[in-house]
C-alpha cells in the first residue's frame, strides 16, 4: 500500500489520517486514486486523470489495455515514459513513479479493478435461507474463494424449512380495519406460523423476564427489540418470543426501538420446531408508540400470510495451507433476511473472508496449519448453517474460529473474543500493527 512518505494516497487514507505532513509541513499528495466500486480512478490537482476502465491510466502507465481481460501474463511498466509524463524531478520524480508502478502492480495482481465480491452479492437482490438467491450466493462465494486461489472449493448442501413471505397485518377485531400495515408499519418475522390470532393487546415494554411474570394468556404481546441498561446481558428476540408462548400469549408483535428505521426483523422457531408456535410481526417504533398510545386494552388481530415449504440450504467452503489435521476456521453467512440486499449483513462479511483468502493463497507456503474458510448458509432463520458444520467438525482440532459478521457496521473494527485470551492478545497485537483501533470485549 501506499504510505505518508509517498504522494499517492487513497481517498480512504486521507479520510481516516489527514494529508500526510513532513517536518510539520502538510504534504499535498500529486495523485489521489480512489476505489469507487465498479472502477478505480485516478486524480491529479482535484481532477479525473483516468481509471483502470479507461485508455488514459494505461497510456500514463505505458502499458497496453488487457490485463484486465487477461490478467497474466502483462507487461512491466515503462519507467521511462512514465518519467517523461511526470511532474517533478530526482527523489519526488522516483516516488511518483515507484507510486504509481505499485498500484498498477496492485491491480494486476487483483486480476481486474472491476470485480467486487460484495457488489455481486448485493446484486443477487434476497438471500433468504433455501431460496434460488441464496443458492446463487453461495455459488457465487464458492467460485470466488476458487478464484482466489483457495482449494477444494465446493457448496456442502442440507435440507432446511423454508420460509417465504406473504402480507402481514394488524387489525382491529371488531371492525376489521388495519392499524398496522404494510412493510413500513409492520412485517411477519421469519418463521412465523401463517396464522390469525385474536386477543387483548398488552405493552410489556423491553420483554425481559420479569415482565412476563404479568398474566398475559391469550393475549397479544408487544415487547420492544432493546435491552435496558439495568439489564446484564442482552435478552434476544427469540428468547422473548419463547416467553410469550410459554406465558400462553396469542401473538407476538416486536417493535423496533430505533427512530425511523422501519421494522425490525428476525426469525422465530427452533431446530427442532423451526416454524413459530403463534404469529409474530415486526412493527417501526412509530406504529409501536401509536399501538401503546391508542390500543391498550383493545381487542386487536395478528395475521400472518407465508408459505413453508421444503428446501435447500448450503455452506461454501474451501481451504488454504499445508494438510495438517489441525485448522483454523474463517466464517461468514450468506444468507440474508429478504426484505433488502444484505450489504451489511453479511455480504461485507462474506466478501472479506474472500479477500482473507486471497491474501493468504499468496502467501500460502508461509502458513503452519491448514485454514478453512466457510461462508455458511442459512444462518439467519436459527444459525442452521454453522450447527451443521459444527456437528461435523472436529472441535479438538480446531485451532480458533474466526467469524466476521457485520464488520462494516460501525467506524471501528470490534473483535468479540469470548473471554479467549489468546484471541484478545490477537486483537491488541492487530490494532498495534496497524496503527487502528480494534475494539474488543
Amino acid at each position: 500500500h501506499v504510505n505518508d512518505r509517498v504522494d499517492v494516497v487513497s481517498v480512504d487514507d486521507l479520510r481516516r489520517n489527514g494529508p500526510a505532513r513532513e517536518d510539520g509541513v502538510e504534504v499535498t499528495p500529486a495523485f489521489v486514486y480512489r476505489e469507487a466500486g465498479e472502477v478505480v480512478e485516478l486524480f491529479e490537482d482535484g481532477e479525473i486523470v483516468g481509471h483502470a476502465a479507461d485508455e488514459e491510466l494505461y497510456q500514463r502507465l505505458g502499458v497496453e489495455k488487457g490485463y484486465i481481460d487477461t490478467p497474466s501474463p502483462t507487461p512491466d511498466v515503462d519507467r521511462d515514459r512514465l518519467r517523461e509524463l511526470l511532474t517533478g524531478s530526482g527523489d519526488l520524480l522516483e516516488r511518483r513513479v515507484d507510486a504509481l508502478v505499485e498500484m498498477y502492480e496492485h491491480l494486476r495482481a487483483e486480476g481486474t479493478a472491476e470485480k467486487s465480491d460484495l457488489l455481486d452479492l448485493v446484486d443477487v437482490g434476497d438471500r433468504m435461507a433455501g431460496s434460488a438467491g441464496e443458492r446463487e450466493a453461495l455459488e457465487l462465494t464458492r467460485d470466488a474463494f476458487a478464484d482466489a486461489g483457495a482449494r477444494n472449493a465446493t457448496v456442502e448442501e442440507f435440507e432446511i424449512q423454508g420460509w417465504e413471505r406473504g402480507d402481514s397485518a394488524i387489525r382491529d377485531a371488531a371492525t376489521g380495519d388495519a392499524v398496522a400495515v404494510g412493510p413500513n408499519a409492520c412485517i411477519a418475522l421469519p418463521r412465523s406460523p401463517s396464522a390469525e390470532a385474536t386477543g387483548e393487546f398488552v405493552d410489556l415494554g423491553y420483554g425481559i423476564p420479569e415482565d412476563f411474570e404479568a398474566d398475559v394468556e391469550g393475549t397479544v404481546v408487544m415487547v420492544s427489540s432493546d435491552t435496558p441498561d439495568s439489564v446484564d446481558r442482552f435478552v434476544h428476540r427469540r428468547e422473548k418470543y419463547y416467553r410469550a408462548v410459554d406465558a400462553g400469549a396469542a401473538a407476538f408483535v416486536f417493535v423496533n426501538h430505533v427512530e425511523g428505521t422501519l421494522p425490525p426483523t428476525g426469525s422465530v422457531g427452533t431446530a427442532d420446531a423451526p416454524i413459530g408456535d403463534i404469529p409474530a410481526v415486526g412493527v417501526s417504533k412509530e406504529a409501536g408508540a401509536r399501538l401503546a398510545r391508542r390500543r391498550e386494552g383493545d381487542e386487536l388481530t395478528v395475521a400472518v400470510d407465508c408459505e413453508t415449504p421444503a428446501a435447500t440450504s448450503g455452506n461454501a467452503v474451501a481451504e488454504l495451507g499445508p494438510d495438517t489435521d489441525e485448522h483454523l476456521i474463517v466464517s461468514s453467512h450468506v444468507d440474508a433476511h429478504d426484505l433488502a440486499e444484505g450489504a451489511m449483513d453479511n455480504g461485507a462479511g462474506t466478501a472479506t473472508i474472500v479477500e482473507v483468502a486471497r491474501a493468504l493463497a499468496a502467501r500460502e507456503d508461509e502458513l503452519d496449519v491448514k485454514v478453512r474458510f466457510a461462508a455458511f448458509g442459512a444462518e439467519e432463520v436459527g444459525l442452521v448453517g454453522s450447527s451443521v458444520a459444527a456437528e461435523a467438525a472436529d472441535r479438538e482440532a480446531v485451532r480458533a474460529v474466526v467469524n466476521v459478521d457485520s464488520n462494516v457496521f460501525g467506524r471501528t473494527l470490534r473483535l468479540d473474543h469470548h473471554d479467549f485470551d489468546a484471541l484478545a492478545a490477537a486483537a491488541e497485537r492487530v490494532s498495534a500493527r496497524c496503527d487502528d483501533p480494534v475494539a474488543s470485549g
